[in-house]
């Protein structure tokens, strides 16, 4: 036990002290996490004052569902037993720790020495892919990957003749990973588990032994569905959501005016959207050189100062334009660093081991660095078009985290066997031609940069072309700008060769460890003790490039701010009301019933959440608890005419949004945007860069699309009142006397711009028998919203006659139901995004209630899942424990 309480410890102190400020004071500044809270801000609201999940959400987008956003799920016992494991510490230290600790468990199922297995842990753990995403808030994917290395670790183990205790462990990890609820990577997952499974299945058959491969395979099939079960919920909502969304299906085959060369892809994202961030040319050398492309796009060349001095003093005070980073991505986080030494261990694994893991790690490897890249090359081709959700994801260059796995496993696996069954003379030789071709290809690669691809990035290309032709009948500056251009190739060719001269020193002392257990005169411990300090070194040194406790001047503030840190208190209320904020909320307010008891109460459930109890600004809890009541109390929209209001979190923090921010937008809603919301913000932030209040107001009463969205205030200035379009906006609900019935998706939208969407509903022909026209429409036939509860709306409608009412509230068809005084009634969707109803003559109320099946389906099964799966590995766990006490022989013994 010694070594594994050893282990434990280590990585609890290594994950600890890597964020050194984390505190009572301070907390990482997660870009992702602040988006995520203006996201999920009303239905957080909502969880605080009801004690139960919204799973609507209508602060963005016009209103969407919750299930990426913030949706719990207590039936769950897999999430708690996530805390457990991870001893209760903070997320960030928690999924580092998880990394390392979940990696030792996949050595320990390869019977690798302990104590080196806690090296791979260690280095696994602090590749800088895990340090830049848990710096940028991407927790779910970082706690997803500390579950991959234990679920591949357990189906070796079942398939490796401890099927028994390996498919328990495969079940609660698998299951573990699920419950990280980040299906990219389980995405990823799939593709390593079915390559080791089958060959696996393949030794075992050529070994003569085809029942206990088919034994095994039954069992890990029956542990994965035992490790579905827990995480059904969020499973059978997400896959539905998804075919809503802009990951789904689109009945469009037409693109917006202009834009004809942009067609939506009709099922998954487009091409090059999927590819927009992976890789350049060159760029997978950062695996093993960290700066082979300059590491971070945030880095401007001026700021390393080493390199500077390799530019000429008169180009130097010009090149703060450009970038140290020169690959192709149009913004980089950083490198993604496997580790120098580890992976020399890792290339003369690949050549000289005889374990079966190394086809299909090949085949992988393979894989990763083909569909890593940006370019449409062959696997990109055929993976987008012809595999099965493939095209769902972007950033595919994710798919590296498996090479981030295998990098150190096998590295690892394979000098743990030379230490075990030592070197004999033939092999000696061969370790030390492989050793030396390896460090030759490094200094060869260090001695010309350009090997791996220009010292330019196209978009270096693209800008000194655009001075070169602005300035070219002034022959002084061309020579300037060539100095320039000259100057950034020498810098980043140093920059180059600096971190390959590192990673060079790092394979020597591989090597030179390599070299002396060859000769079988070094002992397993004094290896672990050398090369695990190089490793941690090589790894630490990295990874603190991208987590340190640097500053920067803030240049709104102009006070020297942590870059990598923030205060906790702006961490969980990271935004700020502005005094138009202030006066919409003032000017709201009055109209509430009891609404300071309704702040009190909100406030009250806030301090005792584990989010805000250690809040010390008791004004930003009290502006959070405002805006919260408020908008859980009212229903109306704010806009702010700026093509970001399509990628912002701000507003959604306090306000309803026809914008936000958010990654898997309904696909229509995003198709509305295309269509017409986007020109209509841009002629509305035409109208006021004009300055003419009239020509505002005359401009805001020809966006249809925005005005049917119900928006009340034009949020112009952070500094002035809003401006009110309540006379213009439709309001939440309102009858129509025409209905336009369309044949096609193509003429539902292009009818919009075609008819008075305030007297009009444009219905596709796929509800014709569930709506009908109404003449008989006057001022006497009035809908007005009574109450408004998140997941739940209720309308007072009176009309002579039945006629339709439009809802300004997105149609979404999985669990929205409509009821007229109790009785439910069918319901349609009319101008391509909005929920509509027939409403019966008379005095009506109308109530909406989102009611998904689907979820209330699915947490009953997660209960009896996460009890049967938690019940069958301590069984599991007792019998081998047992078994290995009384010294029998079970195939369960470990």
């Amino acid at each position: 036990m010694l070594p594994h309480a050893v282990a434990v410890l280590v990585f609890l102190l290594i994950a600890s002290n890597f964020f050194t400020l984390l505190g009572e004071e301070y907390g990482l500044k997660q870009h992702d996490i602040e988006h995520v809270m203006g996201m999920s801000k009303e239905l957080m609201d909502y969880r605080f004052t009801n004690g139960e999940e919204a799973l609507w959400s209508n602060n963005m987008f016009g209103g969407m569902p919750g299930y990426q956003t913030s949706v719990l799920y207590p039936s769950n016992l897999l999430r708690d037993t996530d805390r457990v494991l991870k001893l209760f510490t903070t997320p960030a230290v928690g999924s580092l720790y998880m990394c390392m600790l979940g990696f030792y468990i996949l050595m320990l199922c390869l019977r690798v020495n302990p104590w080196l297995g806690m090296i791979a842990a260690i280095s696994f753990g602090l590749s800088s892919l895990n340090i830049i995403y848990l710096g940028s808030g991407h927790t779910s994917k970082i706690n997803a990957i500390g579950y991959m290395a234990p679920a591949l670790g357990a189906l070796i183990l079942s398939y490796r003749g401890k099927w028994i205790l390996g498919t328990a462990l495969f079940a609660l990890f698998f299951g573990l990973h699920l419950a990280s609820n980040h299906l990219q990577m389980t995405y990823y997952l799939a593709f390593m588990l079915a390559a080791v499974g089958l060959t696996e299945i393949i030794r075992l058959i050529v070994q003569k032994q085809p029942l206990i491969a088919l034994k095994t395979t039954v069992g890990l099939a029956v542990a994965a569905v035992l490790a579905i079960l827990p995480n059904i919920a969020s499973i059978m909502t997400t896959h539905e959501y998804s075919k809503f969304t802009t990951r789904g299906n689109t009945e469009l085959t037409i693109a917006p005016p202009g834009r004809e060369n942009e067609l939506e892809a009709t099922d998954g994202l487009r091409d090059n959207y999927i590819l927009e961030y992976n890789f350049g040319g060159g760029e997978q050398w950062a695996m093993i050189i960290p700066n082979a492309k300059g590491g971070a796009s945030s880095v401007a060349i001026t700021e390393n100062k080493a390199a500077l001095q390799k530019v000429p003093r008169t180009a130097r005070e010009n090149m703060g334009m450009f970038r140290q980073y020169w690959g192709e991505q149009g913004s980089s986080a950083g490198a993604f660093y496997f580790g120098a030494a580890m992976f020399f261990l890792f290339v003369l694994a690949m050549i000289f081991s005889k374990d079966a893991l190394k086809w299909p790690f090949l085949a992988l490897m393979v894989l990763a660095i083909f569909l890593s890249m940006q370019s449409m090359n062959a696997f990109n081709d055929f993976f987008i078009h012809k595999v099965p959700y493939y095209n769902k994801f972007r950033d595919s260059k994710m798919i590296q985290v498996l090479i981030q796995i295998m990098v150190p496993a096998f590295g690892v696996l394979f000098i743990d066997s030379l230490l075990k069954k030592g070197v004999d003379a033939s092999m000696r030789k061969w370790l030390w031609v492989g050793s030396g071709a390896i460090l030759l290809m490094m200094v060869v690669v260090m001695a010309n940069p350009s090997i791996t691809g220009p010292l330019l990035s196209k978009y270096d290309v693209s800008s000194i072309d655009q001075l070169l032709d602005q300035y070219k009948d002034n022959p002084q500056t061309i020579k300037a700008i060539n100095e320039i251009e000259t100057g950034l190739i020498d810098a980043r060719n140093f920059v180059f060769v600096q971190d390959a001269q590192r990673s060079l020193l790092f394979m020597l002392v591989a090597a030179g460890l390599v070299v002396a257990v060859s000769f079988n005169k070094l002992k397993w411990f004094l290896f672990a003790g050398i090369f695990g300090v190089i490793a941690v070194a090589d790894m630490w040194s990295i990874s603190t490039r991208y987590m340190n406790e640097d500053k920067r001047t803030n240049p709104q503030t102009k006070k020297s701010e942590y870059i990598h840190y923030a205060k906790n208190d702006d961490r969980v209320v990271p935004y700020a009301p502005d005094k138009c904020d202030e006066f919409i909320l003032n000017a709201e307010k009055i109209n509430l019933v009891d609404f300071e008891n309704k702040v009190t109460a909100l406030e009250s459930a806030m301090k005792i959440s584990p989010t805000f109890e250690k809040m010390k600004d008791k004004s930003k809890l009290h502006y959070a608890a405002e805006f919260g009541a408020l908008n859980l109390n009212t229903n109306f929209r704010v806009l702010l005419p700026s093509r970001g209001l399509f990628a912002d979190a701000n507003i959604p923090y306090f306000h309803k949004s026809i914008g936000g921010y958010h990654a898997a937008k309904l696909k229509r809603y995003q198709e509305i945007i295309d269509f017409y919301l986007a020109d209509e913000l841009n002629k509305i932030a035409d109208a006021f860069s004009k300055g003419s209040f009239e020509g505002i107001d005359s401009t805001l009463r020809t966006c249809a699309v925005t005005n049917m969205l119900n928006t009340k205030y034009v949020k112009y200035s952070g500094e002035a009142p809003p401006l009110s379009n309540e006379k213009n906006a439709f309001g939440n609900a309102w009858f129509v006397s025409n209905v336009k019935m369309v044949q096609s998706a193509n003429e539902e939208m292009l009818s919009i711009s075609d008819v008075d969407l305030r007297n009009t509903a444009i219905v596709h022909n796929e509800f014709a028998s569930l709506v009908k026209s109404s003449s008989g429409i006057d001022s006497s036939s009035t809908i007005e919203m009574k109450e408004y509860a998140t997941k739940r709306i209720s309308y007072l409608s009176k009309s002579p006659v039945e006629a339709p009412v439009v809802f300004s509230e997105i149609y979404y068809p999985a669990g929205w139901v409509c009821r007229i005084d109790g009785n439910e009634v069918p319901t349609f969707r009319a101008n391509y995004v909005l929920r509509a109803a027939m409403v019966p003559a008379g005095e009506h109320t109308i109530e909406w209630t989102f009611e998904p099946t689907t979820y209330s389906n699915g947490v009953r099964l997660n209960w009896i899942g996460s009890i049967s799966l938690l019940v069958l590995v301590l069984l599991v766990l007792a019998w081998t424990v047992k078994n290995n006490l009384t010294g029998s022989n079970s195939s369960a013994q470990v």
